[in-house]
């Protein structure tokens, strides 16, 4: 699962170097340009059942306090729901939106955006 995220962070652009597995217990972490950690990945088997979703949340939010990270991201190697933790005090205000990689439309391009690289 991991490997199939770190597949799509390569081709939003961002370095090899900057892709980093498990740290901690983070999944996954993404660097930004200043070295900083700027994405923290929590990556489960299936984001279907409800209880493993938020667990899922749970975990990414508390990984990005301990890093300092701006976004949470919660997968399934399919489904990606992303949040920036600048835009408000709780889940629904932070959440940028969802996208399926199976099932991707146009509309789905600003919140795959907010992932491409920033380098």
């Amino acid at each position: 699962m991991e490997d199939a995220v770190k597949g799509l962070l390569l081709r939003l652009d961002h370095p090899v170097s900057a892709v980093r597995f498990q740290i901690g217990h983070i999944d996954v972490a993404v660097d930004g340009a200043s070295g900083k950690t700027l994405f923290v990945f929590e990556v489960k088997r299936s984001l279907l059942n409800p209880s493993i979703r938020d667990d899922a949340l749970r975990k990414g939010f508390d990984y990005a306090n301990r890093t300092g990270a701006r976004y949470v991201v919660i997968s399934d190697s399919d489904r990606y729901e992303v949040y920036d933790r600048t835009r408000g005090l709780d889940h629904t205000t932070m959440h940028c939106g969802s996208f399926r990689l199976t099932e991707f439309r146009s509309e789905d391009v600003p919140v795959l955006d907010v992932l491409r690289s920033r380098y």
